[in-house]
């Protein structure tokens, strides 16, 4: 008996599961919206002139400031420069694609690898390569 679960895994879930580190590419698939406003404007101008520091923000559901988290030591005093843009960016990445919802993340990994298994272990296959683990999980192919 086959089952189908017709879900799509985010570009830095899938990533995390295959033990690679996120990236602030990574928002050009899961947040385009991120990439385009911030990340790629970042990347491509010096960011000195612009009010930036190692901050980010997070907002309610509503869309209202409920907090800002420093995404290094004493962050909310660094300012964003063309020198450590590349840094900022990195933490950045960092923290809203893995930090904010690491122990998720980590508790969706072992349930999905210990359902893998299983599954491996009555057809005695495995996962060498992304593209098997992406269709056995999600059934769509990795192109």
């Amino acid at each position: 008996m086959e089952h189908q679960l017709p879900v799509t895994l985010c570009h830095s879930l899938m990533k995390q599961i295959l033990g690679l580190p996120v990236s602030c590419a990574d928002f050009q698939y899961d947040d385009p919206e991120m990439f385009d406003s911030r990340v790629k404007y970042i990347n491509e101008n010096d960011p000195s002139e612009l009010d930036i520091f190692f901050m980010d923000q997070i907002y309610n559901h509503k869309g209202e400031l409920h907090a800002e988290v420093p995404l290094m030591a004493n962050g909310q005093t660094v300012r964003v420069s063309e020198a450590n843009k590349v840094q900022y960016l990195k933490r950045l990445a960092q923290y809203r694609l893995r930090e904010t919802s690491e122990k998720n993340i980590q508790s969706f990994i072992q349930g999905m690898f210990g359902c893998c298994n299983q599954i491996i272990l009555k057809q005695q296959q495995d996962l060498e390569q992304s593209s098997q683990m992406r269709l056995l999980v999600c059934l769509i192919p990795l192109s």
